[in-house]
């Protein structure tokens, strides 16, 4: 990240991966893809992608390891109110 933006963001997320900016000819193909959730696009990799299957492992594996106390999400919910 190379803005203060940007990197709140990053503290955010578990699972990083670093892309280069979209380019104007994929960025309809990008946009399709975030509304509907399919593109008829190919994408080239040399990483194997991540199953449904092994995404829902991670989540279940990081929703059994961290406990949230009762008053931790007392105050998320009063600063938001």
């Amino acid at each position: 990240p190379e803005s203060e933006e940007l990197d709140a963001l990053y503290d955010r997320f578990l699972i990083r991966r670093t892309v280069s900016q979209v380019s104007s000819g994929g960025l309809r193909e990008l946009a399709l893809l975030a509304s509907s959730g399919s593109t008829s696009r190919q994408f080239d990799t040399e990483e194997a992608p991540l199953s449904l299957e092994d995404f829902l492992g991670c989540k279940d594996k990081a929703v059994k390891s961290v406990l949230v106390p009762d008053r931790v999400v007392d105050l998320l919910v009063g600063l938001r109110e």
